[in-house]
């Protein structure tokens, strides 16, 4: 069955808030305090891109979404404080390259299986569904 736009967004959104939500609850159950869930999940975002990358390659990836991050260098900079990231210049100098440390590959994992973990919990989300939500962003502006 096809979901019309503002019903697609309502449950993308929807599906978001409670992804922080258990992102929130995770970290706080591992004691993990120098992120904020909405960092976290950027991350995740980040790692599903190919690595490494520039900002203005994420923010014209079809993983990153404008609406949720409005200060993108702002989050990066908070990644890279709690060494989650690495910057490294590129040739370029203008071109920072970001790329995830041990400790951000280790927060992926965790993450990864809290999102195969309450998948689980949403069996009226199909895979197709899924994929939808993944590529929304031409809709969101």
């Amino acid at each position: 069955h096809a979901l019309s736009s503002p019903l697609l967004l309502d449950l993308f959104f929807s599906v978001h808030k409670n992804l922080l939500t258990m992102f929130s609850i995770e970290l706080g159950c591992k004691n993990i305090v120098d992120i904020s869930p909405s960092n976290a999940y950027l991350l995740l975002r980040m790692n599903r891109c190919s690595l490494p990358i520039t900002i203005s390659r994420f923010k014209k990836s079809k993983f990153y979404l404008i609406t949720l991050y409005k200060n993108l260098s702002y989050s990066m900079d908070k990644l890279l404080t709690a060494g989650y990231i690495n910057q490294t210049i590129g040739k370029d100098k203008r071109e920072v390259h970001m790329s995830l440390t041990e400790k951000g590959e280790s927060l992926i994992k965790m993450l990864e299986n809290v999102l195969e973990d309450n998948r689980k919990d949403l069996p009226f989300l199909s895979k197709e569904d899924y994929k939808t939500l993944s590529n929304l962003k031409p809709f969101i502006k």
